[in-house]
């Protein structure tokens, strides 16, 4: 099996000019991004060990030990584009609409980039990030400084602020780059190109859409002050989320000033309905400086007492005062809590593929078979390289090596989060590098056209290929 991919080239920073011990004191992650700017993150990991000193050759201070240096992380740098994309519903069918039939313009709000460690977990460890602060309708590109404490795989996802508030909430446009790169220390990986689709109406004059508002309801305050445990000053959110962390419903911003060494203050009001029952208190600051209040920005909760989360909370009908947010909140591991906006980027369609019910080796010997997520519904014969065009992932099975002697052949792609997309499959049996054309077996997953929804956790799909009309 493989995956219809373009390639990622890996170069060597000191190719370009830039040198790789060229590191700073960690507060900004050791890099500039050339858009919207970056992360900063982990940087902090970078701090003076520059040297590496004893950490770098295996002693004590490699794993932790109370002597000797941290080594130093491990930077790279992401090159890519982020396309929107707009499409209307007709009919129940995704149906692209043109630019220049909906806005002159970009009527959105900026893009997210973010970056974080493919580890197989549903935890997302950010490693680098950046804002397109100026999106427009041509691929915007970006470039994302990552800093991990080892090599490894990182996901690559953009996000859009479909109603141009500033706040990275669940539920807004997401694409998603559909493989892992693997980041090498130098690295520069390319050739990351990103699409997020946007669903408009043509009828409403190019509006920006999306969710906005903090609610129609003001009927009830929820108040306190904000106590930041970093020597963070800048803006941040107070914020209701529910209890699957997805949201805001609520929110309210506030500044954060200077109070004492290594630390800041501030206070806010939330403005709410009555009656929201159990919800979580949280708050975030935008310690990533691209001006957005994003999943890679450090978050923290209400407390009841210092590093004690006191969520969730119950809104009845009384106003709640001294509800004390602090950010960020240590566990009892000693590791940060992650308490900010709930993404889930991408997840995994997977399952089967047969032909007619029986064997996938029934098919004309020499078939080669692909099942693909595509972004709209297919309507006539495509060729088979130009089906990455309109998939957000592809998997192609050969003859020899995938098919021939099996039952079934496994596939899985990488599709955005909580979106509909078109899951076929298509076996080329007259070997002319066509698909979906008549007499050639097919099958969708979903409804009759394929519709399929991603959804927010991993799913099996099991597909049969079969000739329409047998």
């Amino acid at each position: 099996m493989s995956r219809l991919n373009p390639h990622l080239c890996l170069l060597s920073l000191m190719a370009i000019g830039v040198s790789c011990g060229d590191k700073d004191d960690g507060s900004s992650g050791g890099h500039d991004t050339a858009i919207g700017g970056g992360d900063g993150g982990d940087g902090a990991a970078g701090g003076d060990g520059a040297d590496g000193g004893d950490g770098a050759d295996g002693g004590d201070g490699a794993d932790g030990g109370e002597t000797g240096t941290p080594p130093d992380p491990i930077l790279a740098t992401l090159e890519g584009t982020v396309t929107v994309e707009l499409y209307e519903m007709v009919d129940g069918v995704r149906e692209s609409v043109a630019w220049a039939d909906y806005n002159a313009g970009f009527p959105f709000g900026p893009i997210f980039v973010g970056a974080y460690e493919d580890n197989g977990t549903e935890q997302e460890r950010y490693v680098g990030s950046t804002a397109i602060t100026s999106p427009t309708q041509a691929p915007n590109t970006f470039t994302v400084p990552v800093s991990m404490t080892a090599e490894g795989d990182v996901r690559v996802f953009a996000m859009l602020d479909q109603d141009g508030n500033r706040i990275m909430q669940s539920g807004e446009p997401v694409g998603a780059w559909n493989a892992p790169v693997t980041i090498t220390d130098g690295g520069v990986s390319q050739g990351i190109h990103i699409t997020i689709l946007v669903e408009v109406n043509t009828d409403d004059g190019g509006g920006s859409g999306g969710s906005g508002g903090t609610g129609d309801c003001t009927d009830l305050s929820i108040s306190g002050p904000v106590t930041v445990t970093n020597d963070y000053t800048g803006e941040g959110l107070a914020m209701l989320m529910n209890l699957d962390g997805s949201g805001p419903v609520n929110w309210a911003w506030f500044d954060v000033t200077a109070a004492t060494a290594g630390g800041g203050a501030a206070t806010y009001e939330i403005q709410t309905c009555p009656n929201l029952g159990n919800v979580k208190l949280t708050g975030a600051i935008d310690s990533n400086g691209n001006g957005l209040i994003d999943p890679a920005d450090t978050s923290g909760a209400y407390v009841t007492s210092p590093d004690t989360n006191g969520n969730p909370i119950v809104v009845s009908t009384s106003d709640m005062v001294n509800k004390e947010i602090q950010i960020p909140i240590l566990g009892s591991d000693g590791e940060v809590e992650d308490n900010g906006l709930s993404v889930v980027p991408f997840v995994t369609v997977s399952g089967n593929l047969t032909y007619e019910g029986g064997r996938i080796d029934g098919l004309t010997a020499g078939t080669s078979v692909y099942v693909a997520a595509l972004k709209y519904r297919p309507t006539a014969g495509v060729s088979s390289s130009a089906l990455s065009t309109d998939a957000y992932d592809v998997d192609e099975f050969d003859w020899s090596s995938d098919i021939n002697g099996n039952t079934s052949v496994a596939y899985s792609l990488v599709v955005p989060a909580n979106q509909t997309v078109y899951l076929w499959a298509y076996a080329d049996t007259d070997l002319d590098g066509n698909v979906n054309e008549s007499g050639e077996p097919v099958a969708s997953g979903g409804t009759d056209n394929g519709a399929y929804e991603s959804g927010s956790a991993h799913s099996t799909q099991d597909l049969d290929l079969n000739v329409v009309g047998h």
